[in-house]
């Protein structure tokens, strides 16, 4: 038996599904066929206007064939009847109507889901394809390429103006001077070799923004979904093929200056690390406010990147430190300065949030989607290399406090030097016990 309904529903002239509380809807008919309580002989009410509706709308609701007829105490409602049964009906073609408009939503809906699942597994495809060719591609240039490093070392090497009594060793790597060298022919020797490594510090500081560009590039090209991945894909597809080392964070950094850094404004003469904090001045996620006022806000801090760029680059920035302070100086002013350093379980939560988002959230256009609040009906969004940066700030934060102790590159390399001149020597360099496996 059909029960009587909550809200009684309508499809007007558009197809569109009109409800209105059964109560309400009750009301205006026992107002319009003027529907009275029913009362015996002494004059007692026996039944409320709104339980006879009530009763004729159930009746009707389970007529099926048609067949029912008025109880004699309510002959005098067969016009308010007839009424009440034409609405039924409308009521249940309503019903029916929605529930094949929501079957077709959520056909359309399932369709869409199968679509965006297709489209993702081709993306997924193509860029699995895009990253084997490109890998094999960079480690068959980079073979081709080493065995020229050698002679291009030498050639560069040979190329110091040194004066006569004084000359390269057979392996380019030191100098041979003779006992006639004069204290001029020193001097000379001493300032070709300053030039020299002033040269090659420009071309390293050159090399790693390069290195950023193409980066960041591949990923325009849809070689890599991000800085992040394209960082990992190079480090373990193609620098541990070609027997390099590279931490992809080290990687990562090169992309995120490169991004940030318009190549117009790189200095050869400027450390890399220098502007490399410069482009990490960047607005922190609102917990609150519009999406009007996170863009006003990003704005805000890119307009305080750029203008730390040109201090570096007047030289009135010159160190990373400086920059620091140049930045907190800014959120000081924005009153976004913290008062202390993020604790633990922040970071964790950051570095959890980012790689979890990565793994099983999808993006539409490089670009997040995700609620302003738990029960907030606003969305805010966020670029999918922003995700990326947070994972990055949250692994070197993790460093910082972890790894403190530790000389990082001699760490990433796996060996320190030890001792000096001809009795130096490599020794192993590596974390104590990480996990703890041994500290009982």
């Amino acid at each position: 038996m059909r029960k009587l309904p909550e809200n009684v529903v309508f499809q007007n002239d558009n197809g569109e599904i009109i409800s209105q509380p059964f109560a309400e809807w009750a009301k205006l008919v026992i107002k319009e066929k003027k529907i009275k309580p029913l009362k015996n002989e002494a004059g007692q009410e026996t039944r409320s206007a709104l339980d006879v509706v009530k009763a004729l709308f159930t009746a009707h609701l389970n007529d099926s064939d048609g067949s029912y007829e008025l109880p004699e105490e309510i002959e005098h409602l067969a016009d308010a009847s007839d009424f009440i049964r034409s609405q039924v009906q409308a009521h249940l073609a309503a019903v029916t109507a929605q529930k094949e408009q929501q079957n077709t939503e959520k056909q359309k809906k399932q369709q869409e889901k199968e679509a965006t699942k297709a489209e993702k597994e081709k993306e997924d495809k193509e860029y699995l394809e895009n990253q084997r060719v490109f890998a094999e591609f960079v480690i068959a240039q980079s073979n081709k390429h080493s065995k020229k490093l050698e002679e291009n070392f030498k050639a560069s090497i040979n190329s110091l103006k040194l004066p006569s009594s004084i000359a390269i060793s057979s392996n380019g790597m030191g100098l041979v001077v003779s006992e006639s060298t004069s204290k001029q022919d020193l001097a000379a020797a001493t300032a070709a070799l300053l030039t020299g490594m002033e040269g090659a510090a420009a071309i390293n500081a050159s090399l790693q923004f390069c290195l950023g560009d193409v980066m960041n590039a591949s990923v325009k090209a849809k070689i890599y979904r991000s800085k992040g991945d394209a960082a990992e894909a190079v480090k373990i597809n193609i620098l541990e093929a070609t027997n390099k080392r590279y931490a992809s964070g080290v990687i990562s950094a090169y992309s995120l200056m490169a991004e940030r850094v318009p190549a117009e404004k790189r200095r050869p003469d400027i450390a890399p690390s220098i502007y490399l904090e410069a482009s990490k001045i960047t607005a922190p996620r609102m917990k609150e406010g519009t999406a009007a006022e996170q863009e006003k806000l990003s704005k805000q801090f890119e307009k305080t990147r750029n203008e730390a760029i040109e201090l570096i680059n007047k030289g009135e920035l010159v160190g990373v430190k400086d920059v620091k302070a140049h930045a907190a100086s800014f959120k000081k002013s924005m009153g976004l300065l913290r008062d202390s350093a993020p604790s633990i379980p922040e970071i964790a939560k950051r570095l959890f949030m980012g790689l979890w988002i990565k793994e099983n959230l999808t993006h539409v256009d490089e670009t997040y989607t995700f609620s302003a609040g738990k029960d907030s009906p606003e969305v805010m969004t966020m670029p999918l290399g922003e995700v990326t940066d947070r994972i990055t700030d949250a692994m070197n934060e993790f460093q910082a406090i972890f790894l403190k102790e530790y000389d990082i590159p001699a760490l990433i390399k796996g060996t320190v030097k030890k001792g000096k001149g001809d009795n130096s020597t490599e020794e192993p360099y590596l974390l104590a016990d990480p996990f703890g496996l041994n500290s009982k």
